[in-house]
């Protein structure tokens, strides 16, 4: 009997520890709260940018940037808006032409107010400009330093990618721009450049690109992933992948599953290169497809978009931003899932969000809610429960 009771006894904490160590999915859900940001925006101003990151200033002030860069003004802008005030802070202003002259750009970082990253569309080349739009660096890194092609690469929030700069190195995700690539085609483009902003340098790491698909001429959205870092770890999470690359030295890696319960197959096919705009585009927003990575550094999680399939008639440049319904994955730090929550269609725009320690915020600026306003950027709270 007393041989009995151990066993049972023992049994009972093995079964105990299995549980506390071992994460559910409904460990980590997504709540909507009260809490709602808008910010008044002018008419010169777009909602649907190619880039809206978060900034915390020294001093603990909150800013949202927003990328005005598609427009046909004599010059680009990228607006700060102030959290506390929901209000315009200020405009840095960029010129088209002229010695501060950026024609075009797709993609911004923030270092400190003064200080500015811009990517340059389809171009090898960064620039640093001051508040007044000024420009104080640029740097052209269309050759490593071991003599290799590089090929451009953006800070961009529609394909979130924020900027990483850890010391003096930025770190850029390559685009694999050459056509007809598949299989093992892709182990011969590296994953991430670094550019060094003190020295020059610029270096191509090892690891490449996982092998996409088998099939099909074009490249299409297939390649484009979010990248993150979260402070130790970089974290790849491809648009027609399940699983998601970890990688804290671009030479090892490891892939984790944090597949959607709503998505159960991925057309994973590179298109035909003559296929045309608009049935190209109406693949890429019907198709399921997994959407942005987000680190919560307050709450140690990470957030996955998912994009189950659907089917629309007819689809406009906003759209992309918007989507229909959608879920997001939760991750715990362990890249095991513990949750993940459903969002109807019609209601936010997925593509626009940012973190701070409130909780997650996603716009509420979906096109087909009757509630939205183009003068207006309007953002709800979400808290992990």
């Amino acid at each position: 009997m007393k041989d009995y009771t151990l066993y049972s006894t023992f049994l009972f904490l093995f079964l105990v520890a299995c549980n506390l160590s071992s994460p559910t999915v409904n460990d980590g859900v997504l709540e909507k709260t009260d809490k709602k940001i808008v910010i008044p925006i002018d008419s010169e101003t777009k909602i649907f940018t190619r880039a809206m990151h978060y900034y915390k200033d020294a001093s603990g002030v909150e800013y949202i940037t927003l990328e005005n860069s598609e427009n046909d003004f004599n010059c680009n802008s990228i607006n700060f808006y102030r959290l506390d005030s929901c209000k315009l802070s200020h405009k840095v202003l960029i010129q088209r032409d002229g010695p501060n002259g950026i024609p075009s750009f797709m993609g911004h970082g923030v270092i400190d107010l003064n200080r500015i990253i811009i990517n340059s569309m389809n171009s090898n080349i960064i620039y640093m400009v001051d508040r007044s739009g000024r420009i104080i660096n640029q740097i052209n890194y269309a050759i490593s330093d071991d003599g290799k092609a590089t090929t451009f690469f953006d800070g961009n929030s529609l394909v979130y990618k924020p900027l990483v700069i850890v010391g003096s190195k930025i770190y850029g995700v390559q685009h694999p721009l050459r056509k007809n690539i598949k299989g093992d085609d892709f182990k011969d483009v590296p994953l991430c450049i670094t550019i060094d902003t003190s020295t020059r340098s610029v270096e191509l790491l090892p690891l490449s690109f996982p092998r996409l698909w088998e099939k099909g001429e074009g490249i299409g959205f297939n390649t484009h992933c979010s990248r993150i870092y979260d402070g130790k770890q970089f974290i790849y999470a491809f648009r027609k992948q399940h699983t998601v690359v970890v990688t804290s030295d671009h030479i090892h890696s490891k892939e984790y599953l944090l597949k959607s319960k709503y998505i159960d197959k991925l057309y994973n096919e590179g298109y035909p290169t003559d296929i045309s705009i608009s049935e190209y585009q109406k693949r890429q927003d019907e198709l399921a497809v997994y959407g942005n990575m987000i680190y919560d550094k307050y709450r140690n999680v990470y957030y996955r978009f998912a994009y189950p399939q659907c089917s629309v008639e007819s689809s406009d440049y906003d759209y992309m931003y918007c989507r229909k319904e959608f879920s997001i994955i939760v991750v715990n730090s362990d890249f095991e899932v513990i949750g993940e929550t459903y969002f109807k269609a019609g209601i936010y725009a997925p593509t626009l969000f940012f973190v701070n320690e409130d909780g997650l915020y996603i716009s509420e600026n979906n096109t087909d809610n009757p509630e939205s306003s183009e003068e207006k950027l309007v953002f709800r709270c979400f808290k992990l429960v």
